[in-house]
């Protein structure tokens, strides 16, 4: 009995020290990840961002009302958000409902868009600020930075490159045309050693939305 507990006892004190180790490590990371993110926050599209790639309304071309927009999507009431906007060279209609699906009507032509090519999309993002040779890298459904369900209504997108010093990607969505997100090298590279370790935001995990909470908890 006594050779049993001087045992035990020696297994007890191994577990409790690399148990410690393995525990600090986490604190650690957690700890200098959440320095990171005091300066350098997850890849999002401000608002700021968002006006910035948009070209003038052209005013003269929008022929379609608000009310003819909504009836060519089939909303049966006013949405949760209705917006005027410039589609490349196309004024149209973004419409967003109490579901949160998203739909894109023509304001010259009363017609629903469903989808945008790679071309198109290319000449949506050469109208942002930023822009100095665009370029298409391909087309995602969802990568690191698109992880979060609130992209689920845009994706897929077509990944375009800026060609500007801050690497900027945009995120244009094949299904409304509209820039979604964008993403610098700074914050693609900084986002590795804060946001990513400090929410456990490894894409196949947190595109599991349950089993990424359960994780966290």
């Amino acid at each position: 009995m006594r050779t049993l507990l001087k045992r035990g006892k020696r297994w007890l004190y191994l577990a409790h020290r690399w148990l410690g180790i393995l525990t600090c490590l986490l604190f650690v990371t957690w700890f200098v990840s959440g320095l990171v993110m005091m300066y350098v926050g997850f890849p999002s599209l401000t608002e700021t961002e968002r006006r910035g790639s948009l070209p003038r309304l052209v005013w003269d071309q929008v022929v379609v009302t608000p009310r003819e927009a909504l009836e060519a999507t089939g909303q049966t009431r006013f949405p949760r958000d209705l917006r005027l906007t410039m589609l490349d060279r196309e004024p149209v209609y973004r419409i967003v409902g109490w579901d949160g699906g998203q739909a894109t009507v023509s304001a010259a032509e009363r017609r629903p868009i469903t989808g945008v090519d790679a071309e198109q999309a290319l000449s949506v993002a050469r109208h942002d600020r930023r822009a100095q040779q665009p370029q298409l890298l391909g087309k995602v459904d969802r990568d690191q930075w698109s992880v979060t369900a609130r992209y689920d209504p845009l994706r897929p997108f077509h990944l375009i490159t800026l060609g500007d010093p801050d690497h900027t990607r945009l995120y244009v969505s094949a299904r409304t045309g509209q820039i979604a997100l964008d993403t610098t090298g700074g914050e693609r590279f900084w986002n590795w050693f804060g946001a990513i370790p400090h929410w456990i935001y490894l894409t196949p995990l947190r595109a599991q939305v349950e089993m990424w909470r359960d994780v966290v908890l």
